[in-house]
């Protein structure tokens, strides 16, 4: 095990589970099979500790601890079909969005990803959404941002964004930045973990949820289908945090309706008073919200 993967295993060991910056309730198991994390995890994007980080049709809907076999033919086209569809439906909404269209880039085949698509395996879930989610975040207009992601999944975003900003902070689960030093390292990008961040350190960094509390500045806050799994109590932290840090802008997409009865729709977020919506519009269908707030002047 390298030296980072081992410094957030031990983490994640010895932190307490009932924190105000813990695990959602829907993920409250992933904190618990820490041993998981210990050995290969070079085929974790299809293995359980995945859950949350990968959707269908990328994964199936149930999910083992065992590699999944190829699907049949016949579930590749199913699968082609649906992410055709959604990439039609993101690139209609990017041109009425953001006035533009958007260039889809596949995802960084790694950690024996499950996509499977016809031609080539070359269209994914993941890959669609980042390529839209870069896209808008490039459109702000800020240039060589700070941004900080609270809950990143493996954090493919920073990849598809690399080049764009001067610094890339992703604050998550413990459980998650293992998965994330695993691609960001296949990726070739430059990240540290639980570092005292200054202005000429390494350009991404990795931190657990209390550890937001040692950042002083950001640009640009991301959250994209995580919060809507949070507890109230973990987003007044976050958005309590966000207030702190005082970014020019923060860039929301979730759910506008409860799926687990501890939900919050986004349009119910402790977002500070300070802030304005800039946009917002309904994405992938009218359950979810995209929304751009702007800090007031």
């Amino acid at each position: 095990m390298n030296k980072r993967r081992s410094e957030l295993v031990s983490r994640l060991k010895s932190e307490a589970i009932e924190t105000k910056w813990g695990p959602s309730p829907v993920e409250i198991w992933k904190s618990k099979i820490s041993s998981h994390y210990e050995g290969d995890v070079s085929d974790f994007r299809r293995r359980k500790i995945s859950s949350g980080t990968i959707n269908p049709p990328d994964r199936p809907k149930k999910l083992v601890e065992e590699p999944y076999p190829n699907d049949s033919w016949y579930r590749r086209v199913i699968n082609t079909v649906t992410l055709m569809k959604l990439l039609g439906r993101l690139e209609v909404h990017s041109l009425l969005f953001n006035g533009s269209l958007f260039k889809y880039c596949p995802e960084l085949n790694s950690h024996k990803f499950r996509r499977f698509s016809i031609p080539n395996n070359y269209l994914s879930e993941i890959g669609i959404r980042m390529s839209y989610y870069s896209h808008r975040i490039k459109k702000m207009g800020l240039e060589n941002p700070v941004i900080l992601e609270i809950g990143a999944g493996y954090g493919s975003l920073s990849n598809y964004l690399k080049g764009n900003y001067s610094k890339y902070i992703i604050v998550d689960l413990i459980e998650n930045l293992i998965l994330s030093s695993e691609y960001l390292s296949e990726a070739g990008l430059n990240f540290d973990v639980f570092p005292v961040i200054s202005d000429d350190d390494d350009s991404i960094h990795l931190l657990a949820g209390g550890d937001i509390q040692k950042l002083d500045n950001v640009d640009i806050v991301v959250n994209t289908m995580s919060m809507q799994h949070m507890s109230e109590e973990n987003l007044k932290y976050y958005f309590n945090q966000i207030n702190r840090l005082n970014p020019a802008l923060i860039y929301l997409v979730n759910r506008n309706i409860k799926r687990d009865p501890t939900d919050i729709e986004i349009q119910n977020y402790p977002v500070p008073k300070r802030y304005k919506v800039k946009k917002r519009n309904f994405i992938f269908s009218r359950n979810y919200s995209e929304i751009l707030f702007e800090r007031k002047t």
